[in-house]
């Protein structure tokens, strides 16, 4: 359940009930609009759900203990500004994240860029422009044992990649297509196999393994691309239909979604002369 206006964003709900982890989360955002630049701040609890154990937690069928589900409470911030026809933006994160018998971790991103418009008609517009990542997490907790968390947190992710979106409507058809080629570097430290020890259960407690995972690092820079599609139809004033695709790919860091969705309002709505589409998000990115 939630709220929203012009300048608040108020939320709380839960991850689903029935995963072996689940809790409580929410978040509050305040968005300033001042002309041509806009400033928001917000602080949150979301799940993290880069994987089965992150998101869900999973139960081990032999000592039946339960791990994962993991959460980031985080305090971010965005801020864009149009200068002339190039719209620049920053988005600062700093979070902790926590979980069930999980090691915790604290993590920073920054995401800055640019777009500027290279072709411009009444229904159609082509962009480019530059994107900057930097990541940083305290641990390396990317994988599935007990402790571990199952999100990929490297020590050091940088990535600069140029994306070209075409965002167009023709008639109740509205679309938004990116492609991004770059480059990107990365860097994870070594891993414990159980970086908070055993879960104490008889027999286990003589079987502590020093053993790690191995680390990972980028030798200079790789090659990432990526790919985002979203197509929306108005079917009526009521309802609207959509699809979504996602595809990511660099060192050690290749995430795929899709989805078709449905938006039913309960009165009908004003004719929206927006030319890029508003897609259904999941809560656990809201």
């Amino acid at each position: 359940m939630g709220y929203t206006s012009d300048a608040w964003r108020i939320d709380a709900g839960s991850t689903p009930i029935g995963f072996p982890v689940h809790y409580l989360v929410g978040g509050v955002r305040y968005k300033f609009d001042a002309g041509p630049a806009s400033l928001s701040f917000s602080a949150s609890r979301r799940a993290v759900t880069s994987s089965e154990l992150s998101y869900a937690g999973l139960t081990d069928p032999i000592t039946h203990t339960t791990w994962g589900g993991v959460r980031r409470d985080g305090i971010d911030m965005h801020v864009g500004a149009d200068i002339g026809a190039v719209s620049t933006f920053a988005d600062i994160g700093v979070g902790e994240l926590t979980g069930r018998n999980v090691a915790s971790n604290q993590e920073f991103i920054l995401r800055t860029g640019f777009n500027v418009p290279i072709f411009r008609q009444a229904t159609m517009r082509v962009l480019t422009g530059l994107v900057g990542n930097v990541w940083h997490y305290t641990d390396n907790l990317r994988y599935y044992t007990y402790g571990q968390g199952g999100y990929y947190s490297p020590q050091r992710y940088l990535s600069l990649g140029v994306p070209v979106e075409w965002i167009g409507r023709r008639n109740d058809f509205t679309w938004d297509v990116t492609a991004t080629v770059g480059i990107s570097n990365a860097y994870e430290k070594d891993s414990p196999y159980f970086p908070i020890g055993l879960p104490s259960v008889a027999g286990l407690a003589a079987s502590q393994s020093n053993n790690v995972f191995g680390g990972s690092s980028t030798n200079g820079v790789s090659f990432s691309y990526g790919f985002a599609a979203v197509v929306q139809y108005r079917v009526n004033p009521y309802f609207v239909v959509g699809a979504r695709l996602n595809i990511d790919h660099s060192h050690d860091y290749a995430p795929s979604s899709g989805m078709i969705y449905a938006r039913i309002a309960f009165s009908a709505r004003k004719d929206d002369f927006r030319i890029s589409p508003t897609p259904v998000r999941l809560y656990s990115s809201y």
